[in-house]
């Protein structure tokens, strides 16, 4: 079992407090589908703004953001308390290789012998805009340390489940990350030069697109 009261409060809305007879002090069950999963230790109940705590958690209260349609549809009244794990969740594949609860995680990082963490959260498959950011903060996370014997490692937490419209899906999100995790960061860009330039110039003109100068040395032309 695992209990997260130490990482954090967790918040529960419920509509029908004094139905179910949640008290402070007491306890209550959560399941899914039926199956008990964990126990909810309940510290206090209380009242809060749902369109304050919109603009708060996601600084909008515009209903076309996801997690604020999410939230403007709890009710009022919170429990808050924390939570003991009583049954892992079970999860198909793909995910089911990448579920860890947050003991685990920790234990995970500290078998890597791994001094220092960098933490990248994203909805978005790998580019080299998160390239270039995942790899600046490694460095700087590292400062001086040896490149011989790593001690600096990066945590990407990718979002899964609901998201805007037009979001990549999960399933991409998570293999094409792990697919970056296996195979390395993108290759250093080679210059190929006249032989590039002939190239676009060949396959431009059939699809209407308008070749650019290709001899303005101040463009370099570059393939992966």
């Amino acid at each position: 079992m695992e209990h997260t009261d130490s990482l954090r409060p967790f918040r529960l809305s419920a509509a029908d407090i004094d139905s179910y007879g949640l008290k402070e002090g007491g306890s209550a069950v959560l399941e899914y589908l039926g199956a008990p999963m964990a126990i909810f230790d309940i510290t206090e109940i209380y009242e809060y703004d749902l369109d304050q705590m919109a603009e708060k958690t996601y600084g909008t209260t515009d209903l076309r953001h996801p997690g604020v349609k999410k939230t403007k549809a709890y009710k009022d009244r919170f429990i808050g308390g924390g939570i003991t794990l009583i049954n892992e969740p079970v999860f198909n594949a793909p995910f089911s290789n990448f579920w860890l609860t947050p003991r685990q995680h920790r234990d995970a990082l500290r078998k890597k012998g791994w001094k220092n963490v960098v933490a990248h959260q994203t909805r978005n498959v790998p580019h080299t805009g998160h390239e270039a950011l995942m790899k600046q903060a490694w460095f700087a996370a590292n400062e001086d340390q040896s490149v011989d014997t790593l001690k600096t490692g990066i945590l990407v937490n990718a979002i899964i489940g609901q998201k805007r419209v037009g979001d990549y899906i999960d399933e991409a999100i998570l293999l094409t990350q792990d697919a970056l995790r296996t195979n390395g960061y993108f290759r250093e860009n080679v210059h190929m030069g006249v032989l590039h330039a002939l190239g676009h110039a060949l396959c431009r003109p059939p699809r209407g697109h308008l070749p650019r100068d290709s001899q303005d040395e101040s463009r370099v032309h570059t393939s992966h």
